[in-house]
Order: C-alpha cells, then sequence, then structure tokens
C-alpha cells in the first residue's frame, strides 16, 4: 500500500506521534528529497523532545532548499532548545532574511535575545512581531517582561494590560503583571521611606553592615502538629515550573503570595518572620515574593541567586534579601540531607527544623534532598527599605 504525505500529516496532527514518524520516515525511504515530510519529520521529533535529530532533519531540509525560510526558522527553534543561543539567533536572522512578514521569527528571535540577556534587541523583535501582527498576545507579553527587566516600568505595564486585553487568562501575562505593579510599589516604598529620613535627618545605613552575620541564622519554634495545614494549598508540581526556576525534582510549591493565604497559621508567621527580617537587616521591609517548597526524595535546586536584571537597574542588590524557614527538615538519615549548599564564600549548613537563615539575594546557594519524609520550608525574597 503506498503511504501517502496527508496520511502522516493526520496522524501528526490528531497526535498519534509514533505512527506518524513511521509514515513519514517510511515516505522518505522512497523519497529522501521531499522537502515537506522533511520538515514534517523534524516538527515531530521537535514534539518528541529529540531535537538533536530534529536538528538534523531541518539541516537536510536546508540542503535540499537553501533559501526556504520555515525551515531555518524551525532549525532556530531546535536549536534554542537546545540551549545554543548563539546559533538559532543566526537561523532566526537567515528566516528574517528570506521573510521579513515572518512575524512569528522576530517572536523567536525576540525570545532568543532575551534569554541572553540582550534586553535592548530583544524589544526591538518584539515590537516588529507586534507591528506584523498587532493582536499577537504572546508578543505583548514578552515585550512587556522584556521592559520590565530594563526599567521601563510603565511601558511595560501598558504591554502587559495589551497581553490580557486580547487573552483575559493569560497565566503568564497576569503573572508578569503582579510583579511589575509590585516592583512599582515597591519603589513607592523605598521612595517614601527616603524623604522620611531626610526629612528627619536620619542618616543611612551602610548597606554592607545590614546583616550582623552572613548568613544570619536564627530559630522559630515549629507547631508540628500544624503542618498538615500546609497541604491544603494550590500547589504545582516543581517539575512544572518555568526552566528559569532552579527548583526540580519530586515535590510541590506554592505561587510566589503564600502569604496572602488565609490560613490562621500563616499569618502568625508571617508577623514572626517580619520581625526577624526587621530585626536582622535594622530596617523596615518590603516582601516580595514569598512561597511554600515540600520536597520529596529526589528533589532540590540548582546553583542560583535571587538577583533579577530590576534589581540591577534600580540599584537595589545590596538592599535585597532571602529568607528560608524550615518547618520541618525531613529525613536526615540519607545521602542527601538537603543540607544548604552557600557560594562566595563556600560554607554548608546542616539545617534543624524552626531553623530561619538569611542571605544576601545575590549569594548562590543550593541544596540537595533524597529523604524519604517531606521536607517543608517557606522562601521569602524581601528588601530593606533604607
Amino acid at each position: 500500500m503506498v503511504i501517502t504525505v496527508n496520511q502522516a500529516y493526520t496522524a501528526h496532527q490528531e497526535g498519534r506521534l509514533k505512527e506518524a514518524e513511521r509514515l513519514y520516515r517510511s515516505i522518505l525511504e522512497n523519497q529522501p528529497t521531499n522537502l515537506i515530510v522533511n520538515n514534517n519529520l523534524g516538527s515531530l521529533l521537535c514534539d518528541l523532545g529529540r531535537f538533536d535529530e530534529a536538528e538534523i532533519i531541518f539541516k537536510k531540509a536546508i540542503e535540499l532548499k537553501p533559501d526556504y525560510a520555515v525551515t531555518h526558522h524551525n532549525l532556530g527553534g531546535t536549536l534554542y532548545k537546545l540551549s545554543r543561543h548563539d546559533e538559532a539567533e543566526i537561523s532566526f536572522k537567515k528566516a528574517i532574511e528570506l521573510k521579513p512578514d515572518y512575524a512569528v521569527t522576530h517572536y523567536n528571535l525576540g525570545n532568543t535575545l532575551k534569554k541572553v540577556g540582550r534586553f535592548d534587541e530583544a524589544e526591538i523583535s518584539f515590537k516588529k512581531a507586534i507591528e506584523l501582527k498587532p493582536d499577537y498576545g504572546e508578543a505583548h507579553n514578552n515585550l512587556g517582561a522584556t521592559l520590565l527587566e530594563i526599567g521601563k516600568i510603565d511601558e511595560a505595564e501598558a504591554s502587559l494590560k495589551k497581553a490580557i486585553e486580547l487573552k483575559p487568562d493569560y497565566g503568564e501575562a497576569l503573572l508578569n503583571l503582579d510583579i511589575l505593579l509590585k516592583e512599582k510599589d515597591l519603589l513607592v516604598n523605598i521612595l517614601e521611606t527616603r524623604k522620611s529620613m531626610k526629612k528627619n535627618k536620619v542618616s543611612s545605613i551602610d548597606s554592607g553592615m545590614r546583616l550582623t552575620s552572613n548568613p544570619f541564622i536564627t530559630h522559630r519554634n515549629v507547631k508540628t502538629k500544624l503542618l498538615k495545614d500546609f497541604y491544603k494549598g494550590k500547589f504545582k508540581e516543581l517539575d512544572k515550573t518555568e526552566k528559569k526556576d532552579a527548583r526540580y525534582g519530586n515535590g510541590r510549591c506554592s505561587d510566589f503570595n503564600f502569604f496572602k493565604n488565609d490560613f490562621p497559621i500563616v499569618k502568625n508567621i508571617e508577623v514572626d518572620l517580619i520581625n526577624i527580617m526587621k530585626q536582622a537587616v535594622k530596617s523596615d521591609i518590603y516582601i516580595f515574593d514569598s512561597f511554600l517548597n515540600i520536597y520529596g526524595a529526589g528533589s532540590g535546586t540548582t546553583p542560583h541567586a535571587h538577583i533579577r536584571n530590576f534589581d540591577k537597574t534600580q540599584g537595589l542588590v545590596n538592599q535585597k534579601y532571602s529568607l528560608t524557614y524550615y518547618l520541618s527538615v525531613g529525613d536526615q538519615n540519607c545521602s542527601e540531607p538537603g543540607n544548604l549548599q552557600l557560594y562566595s564564600p563556600s560554607e554548608e549548613i546542616r539545617l534543624s527544623e524552626g531553623m530561619v537563615v538569611i542571605i544576601p539575594a545575590e549569594r548562590k546557594h543550593c541544596a540537595v534532598y533524597n529523604g524519604k519524609k517531606d521536607r517543608i520550608m517557606i522562601g521569602i525574597n524581601f528588601y530593606s527599605l533604607l
């Protein structure tokens, strides 16, 4: 029986990917230079997460037809997934050279440039994508996120609101807008504090002397009988968090507004931790993120810090701190008990129930846990207002 491209494509569209792959490859045995089938097979391999194989297929398709913009675009997307951003940029720019009005390629080029921190260039690409496709919600969102990174807060807000106008249930845009509104509120609080200091002729505190120790470690008692209450919240699987998130593995996490929960136990903890933070940095504080992590065996965090480009552009690096409160440290008699590893300088902290650790947000840290019992911790990123 002769297999047609339509049969393979239909299987592909209906999600019968293994069958579609078999059909595409069968066609290519007899028609190895079929450009459409090569392209479709490459796209299917991307659907399956087999990006190395997809790269080979797309490069073969480019050899067949070097001036086909779609293939250069697809190769760019594959290289992006492989974190080969310089090569992805080249492929996207080649696709744009061949097809300047290809909005999605301008958008993907913007994503690539944003990924490597070239925000000004990313802004240009996202704006071009929007010029070509004004109702491109994803481009409005990513433009907003990019503008947020470079401190253009009012422009960012307009872009994010446009993305939400186009798609009211756009979760990522809603999250980005929430971050933006917190950033605006933070800056207002810092400005008001500085005005008050100036009015009252209070001298500023040396930012390098805020923490009496680095790390700052204290303790707050844990009511272990109430830990079960923490399982009542809404959680996301750690492995389903954004790829830029340092958390991974077998576990769950809340959103970044954990203190907005109505549980009395959460409110009591918030009050106590606020007092600890104020004492630690000798200043009123602003909580930016609060979240709950529940780690199981095979979970942890990769080495990371909590400084964003916003902190750099606004000159807030020395005013930002990270707190971790350990409600349960789980199983300590295992190969990886989840000790807190700090860098610059290197230091390992063996944790205990009720321990509170505060470090400058720019200090890298990580932890790996492999115990049989859940470990539960609250994380906070906060700013001193002085």
